[in-house]
């Protein structure tokens, strides 16, 4: 099967999750060379739903996810020369709060995906059970899926409490859950805290979606690391941003990368920003870092000729320049984003030997955890 090749490579790099190396590995923001790299093909499908509960007990989880997840998709990147990686998001809370679910497709627009955590809040529940069937439902089949026969397709459910069983409109956990294995889903369900009742159902959940059962602690268990390095990295990284270039028509597009941008470097950690600096450096982070029709990397990989563009479609810097000079402006910004990438790709292997001789990985952590689940699940013949 296709989906095995995927699977020996993304085992490579989770047998570390229980070691310092681990740590460092998943933290690399260039494509790790394994043998079982050298065997998989150029371009690969990963495809991750969140289904997230995100009720007040829920707080300390949701602010480990949001520091870690960056390093979560470091970790994906290297599963493939060239993988195509796309997350969605499914929060849940239940009937009675301010929402029962909150839902963002798959995408391979990360940034977008990060923006869309970082609105999460932990609020609402009270009683113990929660909207978990409903949840987890629409994780599996609102999600927009792709049919792609090499996709490799996961949902998490991530959760503290039991699903309402009392509620007769619901689609059952085992409904859903038998709808994810004709659909090529695994369901891994990730249980915070001590909660017997809900143990009792992600057990059952994680057996019937052909998945994975882990137990973390009710915090996450996340602690945010900090590095010497990562002040510079997301320095470079922003000056980075600067050298996207979009045509008038795509300006709104412009606008908005650089508003979500913006919003990370001022409301996530700095090692997350360092985090997302490096992948934004590698194969798989440059589809995040550009968006579509980023005009530099559309004229230098030849998709765009100069001579093709209409004069009123060129931005103000290019406006009534000649075909050679803006042939120099699109170099000159080619080699800075280039020579920029070098050094954030340089510091990130600092960062990752810093972080191997300073930290160690805590198994009970939502993001080893993750990738634990994956390991065991994919090791499977």
């Amino acid at each position: 099967m296709k989906v095995r090749h995927i699977a020996m490579s993304l085992c490579c790099f989770a047998m570390l999750s229980t070691t310092a190396a681990h740590a460092a590995a998943e933290e690399k923001g260039e494509p790790v060379k394994t043998s079982a790299h050298a065997k998989v093909a150029k371009e690969k499908h990963i495809e991750v739903v969140f289904a997230l509960d995100s009720t007040s007990s829920m707080s300390g989880m949701i602010a480990g996810a949001k520091e870690r997840i960056w390093s979560i998709v470091n970790m994906m990147s290297q599963s493939a020369e060239r993988p195509q990686i796309k997350i969605g998001l499914v929060s849940y809370r239940d009937r009675g709060d301010a929402y029962v679910t909150k839902m963002l497709d798959l995408t391979d627009d990360l940034d977008k995906m990060y923006a869309y955590l970082m609105d999460i809040k932990a609020q609402g529940g009270g009683d113990t059970p929660e909207s978990v069937n409903q949840g987890l439902n629409e994780a599996i089949e609102k999600i927009t899926w792709s049919q792609n026969k090499d996709a490799y397709r996961v949902v998490f459910l991530v959760g503290d409490c039991p699903p309402h069983l009392d509620y007769k409109d619901d689609i059952s956990y085992q409904d859903s859950c038998a709808i994810a294995i004709k659909k090529g889903i695994f369901v891994n369900t990730i249980l915070c805290g001590n909660d017997s009742q809900a143990k009792t159902i992600w057990l059952e959940i994680a057996a019937l979606g052909k998945g994975e059962f882990s137990q973390i602690h009710q915090s996450g268990g996340v602690t945010a690391v900090v590095t010497p390095q990562d002040k510079k990295m997301v320095e470079l990284s922003k000056k980075m941003d600067q050298t996207r270039v979009y045509l008038k028509k795509d300006l709104a597009v412009q606008q908005n990368r650089a508003k979500t941008a913006d919003k990370q470097y001022e409301y996530s950690s700095i090692g997350s920003n360092a985090s997302r600096a490096a992948f934004n450096c590698t194969v798989a982070g440059n589809g995040n870092f550009l968006g579509q029709n980023e005009l530099v990397e559309s004229i230098q990989s030849g998709k765009l000729k100069i001579k093709d563009i209409k004069k009123e479609e060129l931005p103000d810097d290019l406006a009534g320049k000649t075909e050679t000079e803006i042939s120099n402006y699109i170099k000159q910004k080619h080699t800075e984003r280039h020579n920029i990438q070098k050094e954030i790709l340089s510091l990130q292997k600092k960062r990752s030997t810093w972080i191997t001789e300073n930290t160690t990985s805590k198994e009970d952590s939502f993001d080893v955890q993750v990738q634990a689940c994956i390991k065991k699940q994919i090791s499977t013949p």
